[in-house]
């Protein structure tokens, strides 16, 4: 039993260490729409900023971004990169087909 309280209490805080509020969310995918390259339509734009924060709340808490953001880190971090990466292929590759 104490087993399973202890497995419980673990998973209740790291649920919460990652927990993003919607407000949270929504700040960042906006954030992300008015920053987004013009080169996009409004639809890829749409798609790539949810993926792109879709992506960063499962990698990160939003102290780890505001801490990256504050110390100019996020663009150099190879999650951050991946993220990119992956969402701009994701993008371009759908609309191509």
């Amino acid at each position: 039993m104490k087993n399973k309280i202890k497995i419980f209490i673990l998973l209740f805080v790291t649920s919460q260490a990652f927990a993003w509020t919607d407000e949270e969310i929504e700040s960042m995918h906006y954030g992300c729409m008015e920053t987004v390259s013009s080169k996009y339509s409004d639809t890829q734009k749409m798609e790539y900023c949810s993926c792109s924060t879709g992506l960063a709340i499962k990698t990160w808490t939003l102290d780890q971004l505001i801490a990256m953001l504050n110390n100019n880190t996020l663009r150099d971090h190879k999650d951050f990169k991946k993220i990119v990466n992956d969402c701009t292929k994701k993008v371009t590759n759908e609309y191509e087909n």
